[in-house]
């Protein structure tokens, strides 16, 4: 955990770091051997990928959604790691490995994960495109979370981040996800609170 932070501060500070942590993004991605299953090695690669974005490119974070959250166990890795970074009631335990990751999603609810993940579809995001597509995977798991208070703010921050970016800045897959989600959002909003 210690190392994956320090990859996020140094990103985050270190504005010459990009040629570093496309080495290490090397590195850390042939280390993982199958596409299907969770690892060690996954979370360094989601972690670096995530980091690399702060340089401005997109395309590592891109790869690594289209080809390590793909699978049952994946996304459902995916989700229990950001219950357990976001907290509150979703992730309130503690956790003495990355392992907890590679089990099938979590017991906890996804009330905290559904508000944080909705709050951080931010244009300005440079990992927005994990977050649309972490909410979509989210949503299909736990349709219930779907309440009409929280599909309106989903409605509202969804519609500006479609009109606040083109096709460039958001990638097509992550475009057909946050259409879905809006349009989901607006069949849970009561029509006199759209």
């Amino acid at each position: 955990m210690l190392r994956r932070q320090v990859l996020y501060v140094l990103a985050s500070i270190d504005h010459d770091s990009g040629e570093w942590l496309s080495q290490m993004g090397n590195v850390t991605a042939k280390s993982l051997r199958d596409s299907t299953a969770w690892s060690p090695a996954w979370v360094a690669c989601r972690s670096l990928a995530i980091a690399r974005t702060t340089t401005d490119d997109p395309e590592p974070l891109r790869w690594f959604i289209r080809q390590y959250i793909h699978s049952d166990i994946l996304e459902a890795a995916n989700l229990n790691y950001w219950a357990y970074w976001v907290g509150g009631e979703d992730g309130n335990h503690e956790a003495l490995s990355d392992r907890f990751m590679a089990d099938e999603l979590g017991s906890w609810h996804g009330r905290a994960l559904l508000r944080h993940l909705i709050s951080a579809l931010d244009p300005g995001s440079t990992h927005v495109e994990l977050s649309v597509h972490s909410l979509w995977a989210l949503l299909d798991q736990r349709p219930h979370l779907l309440e009409p208070g929280i599909a309106a703010q989903l409605g509202e921050r969804s519609a500006r981040l479609l009109d606040d970016t083109d096709s460039s800045t958001l990638a097509s897959p992550a475009r057909r996800e946050i259409d879905q989600l809006h349009y989901a959002a607006r069949m849970a909003t009561p029509k006199g609170a759209r």
